[in-house]
């Protein structure tokens, strides 16, 4: 459930929520397909406001075939395929205009409170076709 909130709150631009998934010291890495890093945020707040890109762009995040580990009461780890596209309109300025990806998300989880946060998060390109 956690992930898939992930994927719906970024694609659904809230915010607030998909911060709240975060552990309070998260490390997110970004790679594109040659394996070098692009993006990487070791705070909720600052991988938060780059989503924020995302405000006036229509994503869209699906993630299939989970490989879930528990490895004790309070931690986790799982690896993800994924596709996600992203399209904005001609008509408002922006970076690309569409994106089409495909990778593997791998994953580290913690309890914090009482609730399953992700501790880490590393996307690995395979596909990242960008116009």
């Amino acid at each position: 459930m956690l992930k898939a909130r992930y994927c719906r709150y970024v694609d659904t631009k809230q915010w607030d929520e998909l911060g709240r998934l975060l552990a309070s010291d998260p490390l997110i890495t970004f790679e594109n397909a040659e394996g070098a890093i692009i993006y990487q945020f070791s705070t909720a707040k600052d991988f938060v406001e780059s989503c924020l890109i995302l405000e006036k762009a229509v994503s869209i995040h699906h993630l299939h075939n989970a490989e879930i580990e528990i490895l004790s009461e309070s931690t986790a780890k799982a690896i993800w395929a994924m596709e996600d596209r992203i399209y904005f309109s001609p008509a408002i300025e922006s970076p690309f205009k569409t994106l089409h990806g495909y990778g593997h998300y791998h994953e580290t989880y913690l309890m914090e409170m009482g609730e399953w946060k992700i501790k880490s998060l590393l996307l690995k390109r395979s596909v990242l076709d960008i116009r």
